[in-house]
Order: structure tokens, then sequence, then C-alpha cells
């Protein structure tokens, strides 16, 4: 019907995503000090890329991958946001880190 006259071969589907796996990293990635002093641990069960940005968005730091620390010497005390994205971009996680 519908003008289909075959199918596909089979294959194995392994890079498949749960709702469950996508809400639960968010809540095993753990980022501290904050408030923080010049620098932030990241700790997080995968790979993840980081940009860190001021309250109005503009980029202040670009890690890809992130190596678990960030240096935030030389920022000025104040808010920043720290973006979380996997491998593909896709967004994971936003914090909100207070430097003093």
């Amino acid at each position: 019907g519908n003008g289909c006259s075959d199918t596909s071969d089979v294959y194995p589907v392994t890079n498949y995503t749960t709702v469950e796996s996508i809400t639960a990293l968010p809540k095993l990635i753990k980022v501290y000090p904050n408030p923080a002093g010049d620098i932030i641990y990241i700790y997080t069960p995968v790979k993840v890329n980081a940009k860190l940005t001021d309250i109005t968005g503009r980029k202040i730091y670009k890690a890809e991958p992130l190596h678990n620390r960030l240096s935030l010497s030389g920022l000025a005390e104040g808010i920043y946001l720290l973006h979380l994205t996997n491998e593909e971009g896709l967004p994971i996680k936003t914090e909100k880190i207070i430097k003093r």
C-alpha cells in the first residue's frame, strides 16, 4: 500500500538516548565551589564542552572539550553563566556562577 514495494535491511541502533538519561545527566554534573574564587571545578561523568558568558550573553571563555576545571582569574566579581553541552553541541546544563 501507499507505493511501498520493499523494506530496508535490518540494522541495530546503538546511539539511542532515553528520556531518563537526558533528565538524569544534569543532576550528575557538579560545579564547585560556588561562589567561586579564581578556579571552579566541574565533575561530569561524560565529556562536555563549556562556554562561560556574562549575564548579557557575551562569550568570555570556551573549552572544547572541558578538562574539569576552569580559571576565573582576571574576571571581575559578578555573575556569569556556565553553559555545558555534549559533544554534538546539544545543551546539557546551564549553571549560574558567582565570582567573588
